[in-house]
């Protein structure tokens, strides 16, 4: 069931960011959505080292 989403999320896209680019009519948005996608995936990888169980010495 994983693999299945994860093909699916993966495969969607290309779609997307060619359906941006035929709608804005260049590769700014597409490019946006990219860096704001890959800037959230970054924030849940810190959040989740932030939110270990650990004690400060």
């Amino acid at each position: 069931m994983g693999q299945y989403i994860g093909y699916g999320l993966g495969a969607s896209g290309p779609f997307l960011a060619g359906w941006l680019h035929v709608i804005w009519g260049n590769w700014d948005a597409p490019l946006l959505v990219l860096v704001l996608v890959a800037a959230a995936c970054l924030q849940v990888i810190f959040a989740i080292l932030a939110g270990r169980d650990r004690l400060a010495d």
